[in-house]
């Protein structure tokens, strides 16, 4: 690839606008710990009873060793469309499936957050509405664009106004969680499970009705987002080393922060009374304990966390978009950056607009507890092989070096394929035993981003298919290694 066609390539975003904080505001925003606790709270218990937070270790261990090959690849080859570029060096239909895949499963997390912001809007007003699928759609579809349309005046506005959203967030939900706990401790709540450390041990999870894998898939779901900062490598401060670091941070804080929240609300009452207000969990849950204004609050601090993680969700599909119509391999209109604001602002529209109609489908053949379920299910298993794809790519771009020392097969082989192996594992395992809403969408996808890849590696005449690149690594191995 000559100078002048890189050069032209990385015009466009706001270079130098993000640092390191800017990054781990990013990770955690799109992670979104009371937003994802909302979502799946009701389907963990469904599945795994009181053993959720075990499925949140595993999976955040799995993740933890998948994202260094993320931070290896970004050393190597900042991108906006990141494994884009990536798999391309491996072959390119498996570049352009990764990407359309990527924009797939932000779709389908932004068709979770319809139904959730919908309710959790309508049930701040007393709304006897909170059940009916389409009126919910419609508010939440209304959250969803306005969430959207913020994220598109610059990403300095963003991880600025998600810094604020986030310490207005933890305030409350720390609060209603320590109150659960301190109510245990009293001896309040005699008929909910009283919460205990072992529901973190992997034991808890093996006896469980749904099983490890059940639970890894969820947890997939629920910590993902934190790669955040990787798609915002091309507006870094340290584009190489920044965006990793960052990932890694994000994981670790999410994991832990969500087992502790899953803890302290699936142990406010029985698994009957969570499963029938899993719409609106955190609410419920805060009620049995505290009095009003507070369970408004975390139905604020929930809205607050939605808007937040709608947005870095969001940017993480646009910033793909934008690369792939870059390359030529997306319509045009995916590339065009706003000349004010430096981001891929029609990119974000199409994105919002996409994930409203394809709600509002969900919500006019399933409550708004099924829409939750399915939808999440459906974008655990998506964001496993987006994981795990980006991990074997990993192994396999550094294959020449593995053997160059022990600390480089290690971490360059050995801890991206354990990670892969474990959530591999979760999603065979998980996918042969999913309902039809699960399995018909996430093989639909799959077949879809892979056979269009496969077409238009052959047939396509864009440079991204045609074009060979080295796979030389373009600096030392000591200063891509984790």
């Amino acid at each position: 690839m000559d100078d002048g066609r890189e050069q032209d390539q990385r015009v466009g975003l706001q270079e130098g606008a993000v640092g390191l904080l800017g990054d781990f505001v990013g990770a955690i925003t799109d992670v979104a710990p009371t937003l994802d606790v909302a979502l799946t709270l009701a389907a963990f218990v469904l599945v795994m009873g009181v053993a959720g937070p075990s499925s949140i270790l595993m999976a955040g261990a799995a993740m933890l060793c998948v994202a260094t090959g993320y931070a290896r690849l970004n050393r190597l080859e900042p991108n906006a469309a990141a494994g884009v570029q990536w798999l391309r060096r491996l072959l390119p239909a498996l570049g352009f499936a990764m990407g359309l895949l990527v924009i797939f499963t932000i779709t389908f997390i932004l068709v979770s957050n319809v139904a959730l912001a919908g309710s959790t809007v309508l049930s701040l007003f007393g709304s006897s509405l909170t059940n009916n699928a389409l009126v919910v759609w419609a508010v939440g579809a209304a959250v969803v664009l306005v969430s959207v349309l913020i994220a598109v005046f610059g990403v300095r506005v963003q991880i600025r106004f998600q810094a604020v959203l986030v310490v207005i967030e933890y305030a409350i939900v720390l609060v209603c969680a320590i109150a659960i706990l301190v109510a245990h401790a009293r001896g309040h709540l005699p008929h909910a499970p009283q919460p205990s450390l072992g529901w973190l041990s992997p034991s808890a999870a093996a006896k469980s009705d749904g099983g490890i894998a059940a639970g890894i898939v969820l947890g997939v779901f629920t910590l993902g987002g934190w790669e955040n900062p990787i798609y915002l490598a091309e507006e870094q401060h340290d584009a190489r080393r920044d965006p990793g670091r960052a990932a890694y941070l994000g994981i670790i804080w999410g994991t832990l922060f969500v087992a502790f929240l899953m803890i302290a609300f699936q142990s406010a009452a029985p698994a009957s009374a969570i499963q029938k207000h899993g719409g609106n969990i955190l609410a419920y849950a805060t009620g049995l304990v505290l009095p009003a204004p507070w369970p408004t609050l975390i139905s604020i601090a929930l809205i607050i966390s939605l808007v937040g993680g709608i947005q870095a969700t969001a940017s993480d599909g646009a910033r793909t978009a934008f690369g792939m119509a870059r390359e030529r391999i997306l319509p045009t209109v995916f590339g065009r950056v706003s000349p004010r604001y430096r981001t891929p602002s029609a990119a974000f529209v199409i994105i919002g607009l996409a994930a409203v109609v394809i709600a509002v489908l969900y919500a006019a053949s399933s409550g708004v507890v099924t829409i939750l379920g399915d939808v999440t299910a459906t974008t655990g298993l998506m964001y496993t092989i987006v994981y795990v794809s980006v991990a074997l790519t990993s192994i396999w771009r550094f294959r020449s070096s593995l053997l160059s020392s022990a600390r480089e097969f290690v971490a360059g082989a050995v801890v991206p394929l354990a990670g892969s192996a474990v959530l591999m594992y979760a999603f065979v395992k998980t996918l042969t035993t999913s309902s039809a809403g699960v399995i018909v969408p996430t093989v639909v996808v799959l077949v879809l981003v892979i056979g269009t890849g496969l077409a238009l590696q052959r047939w396509s005449q864009a440079p991204f298919f045609r074009e060979r690149l080295t796979e030389s690594p373009e600096m030392p191995v000591s200063e891509i290694s984790v």
